[in-house]
């Protein structure tokens, strides 16, 4: 399938990497923004920012209260051979695994932590990895957003 989304447009002098986790925070603050402020600043611990609900918010099925914490891991991890897909090796498994941590012992009321990818995972190694991560916090719910999924399902379907 031919990508919808030109990942190369985020390419700058600051890096795509940046660009990427700026396109991943306006695309939260329009989700969210209602609900809290979005804190987004250089080097956030754990995350690449959070939003502290100040009032609350059903999402995935699951009620959220004020207070609840969100972050949002940005990872502009594309596949060598199929930009589609975002690789989730063992590295990359040890890099989020260590990214929670510092996320629970800056923000740890934090309920949903949201990774964020330009292509999606293999579900087997996703699953994997939120089984790694339930065992530092069994209550806290994991989920991704593949982006170049979630603009495929737009562009077919609304």
């Amino acid at each position: 399938m031919k990508e919808i989304i030109n990942w190369d447009s985020l390419r700058t002098r600051r890096g795509d990497r940046l660009e990427f986790e700026a396109f991943c925070f306006h695309f939260a603050s329009r989700m969210f923004g209602d609900f809290g402020c979005i804190d987004y600043f250089y080097n956030t611990p754990g995350s690449e920012f959070y939003i502290e609900l100040n009032k609350p918010l059903e999402y995935g099925g699951k009620m959220y209260q004020v207070g609840d914490v969100f972050g949002w891991q940005a990872k502009f991890w594309k596949g060598a051979k199929d930009e589609s897909n975002s690789p989730l090796g063992a590295d990359h498994k040890a890099e989020l695994i260590e990214r929670f941590k510092k996320t629970k012992s800056y923000r740890p009321k934090v309920k949903l932590w949201i990774v964020c990818t330009p292509g999606s995972f293999v579900q087997k190694e996703w699953d994997k990895l939120c089984a790694d991560l339930k065992l530092i916090d069994a209550k806290c719910v994991f989920c991704y957003i593949c982006y170049f999924c979630f603009f495929v399902f737009c562009f077919f379907f609304l």
